[in-house]
This record gives structure tokens, C-alpha cells and sequence, in this order.
């Protein structure tokens, strides 16, 4: 799970995880006589349990142990007779370097750590294309989530014609050189329309999906460490909501939302009705390498608390399916959400929940083949007065990852605009998720979001800012005689936040002033 979900894989796996798969399987599992020379033999097979676990972070550690002890090994000198004793061996070795090598990079991409992930699948690319035939293309995506985008042209170009074929994987080689394309594009237009902001705390965790309320209170998912639990010796962690005042420094001012919690369980990715009282968010864990999701709910009790959190009935939640990252729209009457249900158009799509009068679902409905792709799309948000749906997208071209996008529509009619995406930089060439606006005018004004786009694996929180300076200058005078007023005090009052006063300016000496 990480910290935000993790979707399936980019693209199906079919033939390609047949081939190198079950090629890994055999080296890594019934290696013999080759593993049996390690100090550690242990490591190939721990390392692959985390990997099927989905652990990749935990296995990454693994399969770098084995691949430094193979190295050492690989410097004791033989003597003549031993070299050709052992050269079947040897071979072996150079086999099982090799799965090691592909499953690491597999393990960082799938963290989402694409610094170390470009580094292996280089060396897994160098090898036969016939036993690791995505590791050129994971290479190349690796590389233009690095920025590196000539090589990344390159690379994925490369992989293209090496394919010979129009299968699934030259389709997501078409993709990834629209998106190059699209990058391209970005970099030439020099006006940024939104400057984006990081908004790390002091101890520098990730927290992510921000969902903000009419009583100016923010709910967002941060990862929480419980130092009574262990974890191969480390502190266990897991996602939890938090709260803080729409003020300051939300991190640091940040407090665990006290919710009854399910042993085993994370809770996360949170929206709240507009009067406070009834909270939507996503429950999950992970057993077995399958991530479980659910939305649940919770509505606050008369002294301030919160009641026990209810999952809540189909046709929101399927059984041998995942529901996950609620939005409840500001009339109460829509509930949006992502799944993996049957239905759709792709892997996890949007869908929407007509509501009663107690904020119970009737019947559910796909958001449509405009907005949904053979891909993922996820963290849907809606903003009223512009009537947009905003929400994020590997399928639409972009800047690679998850990109956010919005479409101008209609809930009731289910219809919508083709989505036109932001550019750089609310998106980057990493994954952006999970915007939600703070303007009620103005669906880009301001508004939060999260990106990993400057870490090596985690979401984390981003301010926007729309670049929508304007400037107010006049004078003022005496109205009798027409002279200039000097050292006059005006205000810039917010009628939106109760006549709060946002800006003070003096005339000066010629009794002229500007508002920026």
C-alpha cells in the first residue's frame, strides 16, 4: 500500500510475465548449487516472499543484500581446476545476478523510487531481451520520471521497434512518447499560470489527500508510527487521518482524528459533508501481497466524538472488489469514489453514488468513456460552481504518472467535456493526485495537492496558487477642493470570510495607492 494506493500494474503483464516470471522463479527459488555457496542463502528467498507480498521497499533491501554477498563472492580468486569445475556454476550465478537485478528494479519502481529504479533496469536492459523484455521499456519510463526525457525518447523509441508487433506493450510505448511529446510542449511555454508549494512537516512524513470543510478544518492522511509494534526491528507504521485548523502550518498544528479503529487496518483518504458531521474515507490492509479497500463512514456524536465508523453497503462497496478515496460533493447528494469492480473500462475507474436523504446509495454509475481510460484513474473531487470534475489519470496523455485533469460536466446527466489537463506544474513527471480547490469561484485560484515529485517514494502535500495577479491603483482626494490625501488608510475587506481584512495599504505623498 505505501502511502497512497497503489493501483495495478501500469500495463498487463500477460506473456511478458510469463517469460520473465516464471524465468525469475526458477533462479530465484531452485537455484541449488549456486546458492548454496552464499554466506546468506536465505536472502534470495526472503526477498521474494516480500516481493509476492508486495512489500517492495522491505524486498528491495533483500535483493541488494544478495546482490553486494554475490559480488564479494564473485572476488575470491580459483585456481585453474576450480574454474573449470565450477563453470556450469558460474553460469548459474551470472543467471541469478541477473533475476536479482530485474526483480530489484521492479521493487524500487513498484516504491516508487525512480532514482534506483532507472539504475538497475539499465543493468537488466543490457541483458538478453528475450528472458527480461520489459526492462527497456521500465527503463525508458524510469528515466522520463527522472527528467532525463532525450534519453527517455530514446530508449522507449528503441523498445518500440524492438517489439515487431501492435501488442499491449507497444501501445503503452505509444503512450509514454505522446506523454514525452506533451512534456515537450510544456517546456516551451515559459508562463506559469500556478506556483506549487511543498508543505513537509519537521520530522519530513508523507501526508497526502487533503480534504477541506465549511467549518475551515482540514482532514488529511499521514502515516502514523506505533512504537508498541515491531516490525523485523523497526517501529510498525500505518495510514491514519488528521485534522487541523485551515490555518498556518496544518502539519505541524496537525492532531490524530480519534476514530474507533479495526485492528490490522489503515484509515485514509478523507472527504466530510458540509455541516461536519458525517465523515467518508477509505479502510484497508494488505494480506497475502492483496490490498483489500472499503469505504466506510462515520457521523460525529452530540459531544464532538466519533461514532464507530459503518462500511457502507453496496452498491458502494462489492464483494471481490475495491472501493476506495471518496468524495462527497458539497449538496450531499453525489458520492464519487474509484474502484476496481466489474463494469468498468479499465482497472480502477470513477463511479458515483446517487444519494438519499440520509446519505445512503441507491445505485452507482460509471462517470463514462470520457472520463475513464483502459488505465487508472482515481481521487475524483467536484467543483460546483464551475461545474468541474477534477481528478487523476495514467491513461489520458500527460506528463507520465498520474496526472491531474479536469472536465466541465454534469452529475445528473452524466456528461462531460473531454478532460483538459493543467500542465506543469500542478503535474510533474512523477504521480499528482488528490486536488480539491479552495476558491468557490475559481476552480484553479487555490487549492491543495499531493505529488511525490520531490521525494524518492511518498506523496506528499503541495499548496497551488493560480498566477492571477491583478492590481488595483487610484487616488484619493479631498472632495471639496480635489487634493491629494496623503497617508490615508484603505482596507481590503474578504466578504467571503466574514469581512476578514486581508490587505492595508497608505497613500502616499500624492495620495495614490496600489493593491496587488
Amino acid at each position: 500500500m505505501g502511502t497512497h494506493f497503489s493501483h495495478r500494474p501500469v500495463i498487463p503483464a500477460t506473456t511478458l510475465r510469463k517469460v520473465a516470471g516464471g524465468l525469475i522463479s526458477c533462479i530465484l527459488l531452485g537455484i541449488g548449487t549456486a546458492q548454496a555457496q552464499s554466506q546468506e542463502p536465505a536472502l534470495f528467498e526472503e526477498a521474494e516472499k516480500l516481493f509476492n507480498e508486495r512489500n517492495y521497499y522491505e524486498a528491495a533491501q533483500y535483493y541488494e543484500k544478495y546482490l553486494a554477498g554475490e559480488k564479494e563472492s564473485n572476488r575470491v580468486s580459483s585456481s585453474p581446476f576450480a574454474v573449470k569445475k565450477k563453470g556450469k556454476q558460474n553460469m548459474e550465478g551470472t543467471v541469478a545476478r541477473q533475476g536479482a537485478v530485474y526483480r530489484l528494479a521492479e521493487s524500487y519502481r513498484l516504491h516508487n523510487d525512480f532514482k534506483q529504479a532507472e539504475k538497475w533496469y539499465k543493468e537488466a536492459a543490457s541483458y538478453s531481451l528475450g528472458s527480461y523484455p520489459a526492462s527497456q521499456y521500465w527503463y525508458g519510463v524510469s528515466l522520463r520520471a527522472n527528467q532525463k526525457y532525450d534519453e527517455a525518447i530514446k530508449v522507449i523509441t528503441e523498445f518500440k521497434e524492438s517489439r515487431g508487433v501492435k501488442d499491449e506493450w507497444a501501445a503503452a510505448a505509444d503512450q509514454e512518447l505522446a506523454n514525452l511529446r506533451y512534456i515537450r510542449v510544456q517546456q516551451e511555454n515559459k508562463t506559469q499560470q500556478f506556483t506549487v508549494t511543498r508543505k513537509p512537516n519537521a520530522a519530513n512524513t508523507s501526508a497526502y489527500a487533503l480534504a477541506t470543510s465549511a467549518s475551515r478544518e482540514v482532514f488529511f492522511t499521514a502515516m502514523f508510527t506505533d512504537s508498541s509494534k515491531m516490525y523485523n526491528g523497526y517501529p510498525a507504521y500505518s495510514a491514519r487521518l488528521f485534522s487541523a485548523p485551515d490555518s498556518g502550518n496544518i502539519r505541524e498544528s496537525a492532531k490524530l482524528v480519534n476514530i474507533p479503529e479495526e485492528p490490522g487496518y489503515n484509515n485514509g483518504l478523507p472527504s466530510i459533508t458540509q455541516d461536519g458531521q458525517q465523515l467518508f474515507f477509505t479502510r484497508w490492509k494488505k494480506e497475502g501481497g492483496v490490498i483489500e479497500a472499503a469505504i466506510y463512514s462515520a457521523r460525529k456524536n452530540a459531544d464532538g466524538s466519533w461514532a464507530a465508523p459503518v462500511k457502507m453497503a453496496a452498491p458502494v462497496n462489492v464483494e471481490g472488489s475495491n472501493s476506495t478515496q471518496p468524495f462527497i460533493t458539497a449538496d450531499g447528494q453525489y458520492l464519487l469514489f474509484s474502484s476496481d469492480r466489474q463494469g468498468g473500462f479499465g482497472k480502477y475507474d470513477i463511479w458515483f453514488a446517487k444519494l438519499n436523504a440520509n446519505r445512503e446509495p441507491a445505485a452507482v454509475q460509471n462517470m463514462g468513456i470520457f472520463i475513464n481510460t483502459p488505465n487508472d484513474e482515481a481521487s475524483p473531487w467536484y467543483h460546483p460552481n464551475s461545474k468541474s470534475l477534477v481528478f487523476s489519470s495514467r491513461g489520458h496523455v500527460g506528463m507520465g504518472g498520474f496526472d491531474i485533469y479536469s472536465s466541465k460536466g454534469d452529475l445528473e446527466a452524466i456528461h462531460w467535456e473531454h478532460p483538459v489537463n493543467p500542465g506543469s506544474p500542478v503535474n510533474s513527471t512523477k504521480d499528482d493526485q488528490y486536488y480539491v480547490g479552495t476558491d468557490e469561484d475559481n476552480l484553479w485560484n487555490s487549492g491543495w495537492l499531493s505529488s511525490d515529485r520531490e521525494t524518492d517514494c511518498c506523496l506528499d502535500l503541495f499548496a497551488v496558487v493560480g498566477d492571477n495577479v491583478q492590481y488595483i491603483s487610484g487616488k484619493v482626494v479631498d472632495e471639496k477642493t480635489g487634493a491629494p490625501l496623503p497617508g490615508v488608510s484603505l482596507y481590503v475587506k474578504d466578504p467571503k470570510k466574514d469581512g476578514n481584512i486581508i490587505l492595508v495599504r497608505e497613500t502616499d505623498s500624492t495620495g495614490a495607492y496600489q493593491f496587488e
